[in-house]
């Protein structure tokens, strides 16, 4: 018959013990659902804005294409002007290098790249959109473009999703829902991703234009629509690529400014007369324009009205 050493028993019984003291002294971790939201906005990294990136390659206009192009954007100014949304669509044209990105995070989009240009309150973008997902899903995803981009990130984004144009305003660490004025809230059920898009800036007014469709929307008060233009990718999936966006045949609008003779003002003689009246003591000081004032107070987070 076999016989268990007596020692050896003590050894067992012995860590037999002591791992079961282990085991009731670390409870088991358990996950903690994260508390539900009624609508839950796509969110972005918290990366900062980049200047430069593989997936933005300048690509060479052809003359031919370029014209094309010239004459797109002016079927589409003459929309806008005919809806009474331009007085005139007289101003600058100016082709950008076509755009391509993927990103795999679900519900999220991907760092905004900065195109390098800065706009005024008042401009057009125009852009054919095609995207896709390494997966069928109905979660939002497709092509974004954010305009009035300051230096501490707060801007307005588009995403042309294939059913819904989301519409954010971010500000500060919380990004907001912008209100549709007018229009359809998307393209129609069932088609392509694959879009001619535009968007037009007046002020505090937004119109999406899409295969000649036009939503609009109300911009905030307290948030400036002048500054950096970046693009960036909406993720519906987390498989492969995820998202891609590819951007084509984009075109920047500026309007004309008006000349310097047209809004010129005598401010040295005003003010003099001013301190000839007494309502100031001195005409020392520091001389700028409303534009560049409130250009400045955005970069600072400061919103003037």
């Amino acid at each position: 018959m076999y016989k268990l050493n007596t020692f050896k028993t003590v050894i067992l019984s012995t860590l037999v013990v002591i791992l079961s003291a282990c085991s009731m002294g670390a409870p088991v971790a358990t996950s903690t659902p994260l508390p539900p939201t009624e609508t839950p906005l796509p969110a972005n990294t918290s990366t900062p804005l980049p200047t430069a990136t593989p997936a933005f390659t300048p690509t060479a206009t052809p003359n031919a294409t370029a014209t094309k192009q010239a004459e797109d954007v002016q079927v589409v100014l003459k929309d806008f002007q005919d809806q009474g949304v331009l007085d005139s669509i007289e101003g600058t044209s100016k082709a950008l290098p076509d755009f391509k990105m993927e990103f795999a995070k679900k519900g999220y989009w991907n760092e905004l790249f900065d195109t390098g240009e800065s706009l005024p309150d008042t401009f057009m973008i125009r852009a054919h959109m095609k995207w896709e997902s390494a997966t069928e899903t109905e979660s939002l995803s497709g092509c974004g473009i954010a305009f009035g981009v300051q230096d501490n990130d707060d801007n307005y984004l588009v995403f042309l999703d294939k059913g819904r144009i989301l519409f954010t305003l971010k500000r500060g660490i919380r990004s907001y829902l912008v209100g549709r004025t007018s229009g359809p809230a998307g393209p129609a059920a069932g088609t392509p991703t694959e879009h001619d898009f535009a968007l037009m800036v007046k002020g505090q007014a937004a119109y999406v234009w899409v295969d000649g469709v036009v939503t609009s929307y109300t911009l905030s008060a307290d948030q400036v629509s002048s500054g950096r233009l970046a693009f960036t990718v909406l993720s519906g999936s987390d498989i492969d690529y995820g998202t891609r966006c590819e951007m084509s045949d984009i075109l920047l609008w500026t309007k004309t400014e008006q000349t310097a003779a047209q809004t010129a003002v005598d401010f040295p003689a005003l003010l003099d007369k001013f301190k000839e009246k007494g309502y100031i003591d001195t005409v020392d000081g520091e001389t700028v324009s409303i534009a560049d004032f409130e250009k400045s107070m955005a970069q600072k987070g400061w919103y003037y009205k």
